[in-house]
């Protein structure tokens, strides 16, 4: 269900690369949906960051646990 660092690093170097979403979900062995959902939130005006969004992912996460 969620994105490891590599994951999103990998993410970052195939958007470079050109290749398409359906391609990187494949080759990152995530669904299409959860790219999708991943490029949707962490799409800044440069592009996507692998390492905003892990700070993201990691900021989320710290929120969660606190509020339990």
């Amino acid at each position: 269900k969620h994105l490891t660092p590599e994951q999103r690093y990998q993410i970052e170097a195939l958007l470079v690369a050109k290749k398409s979403q359906k391609e990187i979900a494949l080759i990152i062995g995530k669904d299409k949906s959860v790219l999708s959902r991943e490029l949707k939130r962490n799409n800044h005006k440069r592009g996507y960051s692998a390492r905003m969004a892990q700070m993201y992912a990691d900021e989320v996460h710290r929120n969660q646990r606190n509020s339990q």
